[in-house]
Parts: C-alpha cells; sequence; structure tokens
C-alpha cells in the first residue's frame, strides 16, 4: 500500500518525481517508518510535521529579516 501511495503524492505535485521521491523517502526514514508499509495516517502525520517544519522556518527567516531591516532604520542618521 505505501508504493502506491508514494507514486498518488509524486504524480500529484506534478513536480519532478525524482525529487519529492527522495524527500519523501528522507522524511518516511526520518519518522521511523518504511515506504512499503506506510499507511494513509502515516503520511498524513508525515505531511503534517513536515509542513510544520516548514512553516516554522519561514517564520524564523521572516522574523530575522524584519529585525534587520528595523536595525538599519533605526541606526540611520535623521536627514533634514
Amino acid at each position: 500500500m505505501g508504493e502506491t501511495l508514494l507514486k498518488t503524492l509524486t504524480e500529484a505535485t506534478e513536480l519532478p518525481q525524482d525529487l519529492i521521491n527522495k524527500e519523501m523517502t528522507s522524511l518516511i526514514e526520518a519518522a521511523g517508518k518504511n515506504k512499503e508499509n506506510l499507511t494513509m495516517d502515516d503520511l498524513r502525520q508525515i505531511l503534517s510535521d513536515y509542513a510544520l517544519d516548514v512553516l516554522a522556518n519561514a517564520k524564523e527567516h521572516f522574523a530575522a529579516e524584519d529585525e534587520s531591516s528595523t536595525a538599519d532604520v533605526a541606526i540611520m542618521p535623521l536627514v533634514r
């Protein structure tokens, strides 16, 4: 069942299949699962965790970007 789920997911993304398969294999292994026995619930949990990680990283990135632009503004001299 797991191989069929992975194939369906990979095709549905319409992204390069090698890239998606490699990323998904890495995520599956990191979750302590294997592709052959992967269930829909396993896949949901893995993708949910992945989405949360991506969002947390984006939040950190944009927060750091905001801090650096605020710091730039704070040290700019006032021109009159």
